[in-house]
């Protein structure tokens, strides 16, 4: 189930710059998630390559962001068919 709901977020929608500005930007001064956040970028362009994706374990207690960071991360690949 959550796997699906996760796939239900992949869609290409909007441009770069509003990427930038309505998510980037919302989390560029938290460490804690840019870092998963640009592997998720270098995951992408590592699958280009054929090589294997960068993993990052993320974990904490329950209600401290984890999905929504997931989410985040998500939205780098924008859709699940390319």
């Amino acid at each position: 189930m959550g796997e699906q709901q996760i796939l239900e977020f992949f869609r290409v929608k909007g441009t770069v710059e509003s990427w930038i500005e309505n998510v980037f930007n919302l989390v560029k001064d938290h460490p804690k998630a840019v870092f998963p956040l640009l592997a998720s970028f270098a995951s992408v362009i590592l699958h280009e390559y054929d090589m294997k994706p960068i993993v990052v374990d993320v974990s904490g207690e329950s209600s401290s962001g984890k999905s929504g960071l997931l989410l985040l991360c998500s939205s780098v690949r924008g859709s699940p068919k390319e």
